[in-house]
């Protein structure tokens, strides 16, 4: 970081600590939550004003804003139980109510927990109950989000989807995987035939499940729409999954290095990347890779295979990545905005390019 920083230097900064490496735009979820705190009177549009943000102050105000949150839903959770333990002392008082009370049967009402609306006030109390138990017995806290499990294994699973920790090995294949019953599944690809045929194309599948996901790939049926730009999904999960660009939130961290990620798969690729196993070889040349897709993808620069054509003008690819990025020269769409400037590029290098050019000097 540079001791003395000048008005110029001000686009080449982090919003926070000032250091010049690793930048990136302030995610607008981060930054709302950053003013609110600091409760500054400036704007994320305020151009003079460094807009840019690093790596470790992202990853350090997700944890703050995790960590608040975390002690909002406790305070709200310990007011419930608080509540519970008021009309348990209250019912222990009175546990035979007379039959004939008034109260008993005209007094409505309603569990905060689940809203459910309970006529006598005996019925709401062991309701109540019920909640105060699952709550008792829910003792084993996740300090990556805060949820709670029943029992220690319950939660040390849990984890595993957080950390990308993978103790249960294929004994046929390199792969691993983080849950027993994955592993299952996997082991089934190496055993039993794949009887589940897409109509569509010539794709198999060992579950009837998988089969229906894939489906959803060919429909034009796209229901889930993003409310910050113009994509839509076949799936819930996949909107979801998608929101987290936009927010900034990365849920996934590696236990090696301080790196997160929006996807599980990533953290996964990138765990790979610490034991610099590549057990992928290539046949016809030297190159080993991490990933067997990578291999796949490799090998069709020696075959010339070209399977994704565009819709548009014919033209074939290598990688559907690639088709990607040409297909917007026919719709014109510019995903990559610059953060100085507010351009739009079609690829990320020619964003980089663009910032190096004429932001970074």
């Amino acid at each position: 970081m540079n001791e003395t920083i000048t008005f110029l230097d001000f686009n080449k900064i982090c919003r926070i600590c000032f250091t010049n490496e690793n930048l990136g735009a302030f995610p607008k979820e981060l930054y709302d939550f950053y003013t609110q705190i600091i409760k500054s009177e400036f704007t994320i549009n305020d151009t003079k004003l460094p807009a840019n943000i690093c790596n470790n102050c992202v990853n350090q105000l997700q944890n703050l804003s995790d960590f608040i949150k975390k002690c909002e839903t406790q305070e709200t959770l310990l007011k419930k139980l608080y509540e519970a333990s008021l009309l348990d002392s209250d019912s222990e008082s009175n546990q035979t109510p007379p039959a004939n009370n008034p109260d008993e049967s005209s007094s409505n009402s309603e569990c905060k927990n689940c809203n459910k609306i309970f006529y006598k006030q005996s019925s709401y109390i062991n309701h109540l109950r019920t909640h105060k138990r699952q709550a008792d017995q829910k003792k084993y806290l996740c300090n990556y989000c805060g949820k709670k499990f029943t029992k220690n294994s319950h939660l040390a699973r849990h984890i595993r989807s957080h950390t990308g920790d993978k103790p249960f090995p294929c004994p046929r294949c390199p792969k691993s995987f983080g849950q027993s019953n994955d592993l299952k599944r996997h082991i089934l690809t190496h055993t039993r035939e794949k009887i589940f045929r897409c109509d569509h194309c010539s794709k198999s599948f060992h579950q009837k499940s998988c089969l229906a996901n894939h489906i959803l790939t060919h429909s034009n049926e796209r229901n889930f729409n993003c409310e910050f730009c113009d994509k839509k999904f076949t799936m819930k999960a996949y909107l979801e999954v998608h929101m987290r660009i936009h927010t900034g939130r990365k849920v996934f961290q590696c236990t090696q290095c301080d790196k997160r990620f929006f996807q599980k798969s990533g953290l996964n690729n990138h765990v790979l990347t610490h034991n610099g196993d590549k057990p992928f070889k290539c046949n016809e040349c030297e190159k080993s890779f991490v990933q067997s897709n990578h291999l796949k993808e490799h090998l069709r620069i020696h075959s010339g295979e070209k399977p994704f054509v565009c819709s548009y003008c014919g033209k074939a690819f290598s990688y559907h990545s690639t088709l990607k990025v040409h297909s917007r020269q026919h719709t014109g769409e510019t995903p990559h905005v610059c953060p100085h400037c507010k351009k739009g590029y079609r690829d990320a290098s020619n964003l980089r390019r663009h910032v190096s050019r004429h932001h970074d000097k």
